[in-house]
């Protein structure tokens, strides 16, 4: 029981000391020297009073944003996941629609061909006519809309504006199996 009153006093000494050390009354140096009387000084080993640390933020702490991510999915992503997750869809600039930039719009090249000819002809570029010929295929282009082909049945992928607005690109063309003479649609080349 003598032990148990020891204990408990020098529970109370700390208590105090601490109270003290807040308030700034007494000193650090006359608790750690005093030694109860019915202690020997070789069992008492002097006592140090540490308080709380300081709290510091951690480097590289997550924001709270992703701190709530990784508690509702009750996963943890890899950055690539994170980065494919944030990821929009492109959108262009000039036309509203995803899939491709300003830069390789359709629609933007066929508004400005079609602000390069006045009267609204679309007619074949010196370069396409020699590919063309280079090709072993003949095209006449009438304002009208009719085609005149001479030699094969099918020709280099042709699209009407008013079905679909794409673009050929470096004068590579997708041929398609499109019978010319049955055709009976106002034709338009894009040129890249």
């Amino acid at each position: 029981m003598d032990f148990l009153n020891q204990a408990f006093e020098k529970a109370r000494e700390i208590d105090s000391a601490e109270l003290e050390q807040e308030t700034g009354e007494g000193t650090q140096e006359e608790i750690a020297t005093e030694v109860p009387s019915g202690v020997s000084h070789a069992t008492a080993a002097p006592q140090i009073v540490l308080g709380d640390p300081r709290i510091s933020q951690t480097k590289g702490r997550k924001s709270e944003k992703e701190k709530t991510n990784a508690a509702e999915n009750s996963r943890f992503k890899s950055g690539m996941e994170l980065s494919q997750t944030r990821k929009r869809p492109r959108t262009c600039s000039h036309c509203k629609f995803e899939g491709h930039d300003s830069r390789t719009c359709a629609k933007k090249k066929a508004d400005k061909l079609a602000a390069n000819n006045a009267n609204g002809e679309k007619l074949l570029s010196k370069s396409f006519k020699s590919y063309c010929l280079f090709a072993g295929i003949l095209f006449l282009f009438i304002s009208a809309g009719l085609l005149l082909h001479f030699g094969l049945r099918h020709f280099v992928y042709i699209v009407d504006t008013d079905l679909m607005n794409l673009h050929l690109r470096d004068y590579i063309y997708i041929r398609k199996n499109i019978n010319v003479r049955n055709l009976a649609v106002p034709l338009t080349i894009y040129l890249a």
